[in-house]
């Protein structure tokens, strides 16, 4: 016999268990239900007695992450999720406070990358943010506050998303401007080789100086197609070197959010534990044992189990 049991129907079941002193059972329907995000099917011979719990099919259909998080019991396959989560909150909290601090140290050089105080002042911002997120990620790894841990998941999620945005524009811009890429890069090995001008041109490649520009933008000398070409092998081998890392690193940041959304489901569900098992406690001891009290059979009025 299957059943489908939900938030509105757990306080009753685990109330029916306690009564019967079936403490395995409630314990193991509280614990399917949480697992499950709320939502549970338990396969039983008998009420309190599960044989095999099945999670929702619908649910796990509607919100795969759900899924992900209650499989992940480890962070990179041996450590707790505690101290994954720790190490993570510990990093991230280090980088966004370490990266403001420089960025005010370094405020004029910042300034010239930027272009104008207000872009220095909005990466220190942004990273105080990233820093206060952490830290309080890191609180919550300590004091075990499911509260804590969810918003530093809602931030490092965020900040996820908008990286690898960044990250994305990034490499299709250097795919839209590879042609002029390249051809800059052809001209830097043919000045370079001293087929033009007379040693003015910049030997750093990339960056070059006003004598330099004005002879690759004047020269009307034709390229080199085997120069062309080593260049093209060039770029290509650069594109795809920066695709492989954004892949990997947005694998690796991905799963370092599931680890911490996996912990943060744990404690939550500890704590929703505690609850309904003290409201459940409390209904024992005002209504159940009273009764059994009056049918001589009972515990005391304060009995615990």
């Amino acid at each position: 016999m299957a059943r489908k049991w939900s938030w509105s129907v757990v306080a009753k079941s685990v109330a029916e268990c306690e009564s019967k002193g079936e403490t395995k059972g409630f314990l193991y329907i509280v614990q399917a239900v949480l697992n499950s995000g709320g939502f549970v099917h338990v396969a039983q011979s008998e009420f309190g007695q599960p044989q095999k719990i099945l999670p929702s099919r619908s649910l796990l259909s509607n919100r795969p992450d759900i899924h992900i998080r209650t499989m992940l019991t480890h962070c990179c396959c041996c450590l707790p999720l505690r101290l994954g989560t720790f190490i993570i909150t510990s990093v991230v909290a280090a980088y966004g406070i370490g990266a403001a601090v420089v960025s005010i140290i370094k405020a004029d050089d910042v300034t010239n990358t930027l272009g104008s105080p207000a872009g220095l002042w909005s990466e220190v911002v942004i990273h105080l943010l990233i820093g206060l997120a952490g830290l309080a990620g890191f609180l919550g790894v300590l004091r075990a506050n499911a509260r804590l841990l969810k918003t530093f998941s809602i931030v490092y999620w965020v900040q996820i998303a908008v990286t690898l945005t960044l990250e994305a524009v990034l490499l299709l811009v250097a795919g839209l401007h590879k042609a002029e890429v390249v051809d800059i890069c052809a001209r830097e090995m043919y000045e370079r080789g001293g087929h033009i001008g007379n040693g003015a041109a910049s030997t750093t490649f990339g960056f070059n100086t006003s004598t330099s520009t004005g002879l690759i933008s004047n020269s009307s000398t034709p390229l080199d197609p085997a120069l062309q070409s080593k260049c093209d092998s060039m770029v290509n081998g650069a594109i795809g070197g920066l695709a492989v890392f954004i892949a990997l690193y947005a694998a690796f940041q991905i799963y370092c959010a599931f680890v911490v959304a996996a912990y943060a489901t744990k404690v939550k569900g500890k704590q929703r534990y505690s609850m309904l098992k003290g409201q459940q406690l409390k209904v024992w001891d005002e209504e159940v044992s009273p009764m059994r009290q009056n049918s001589g059979g009972g515990r005391s009025q304060n009995a615990r189990y």
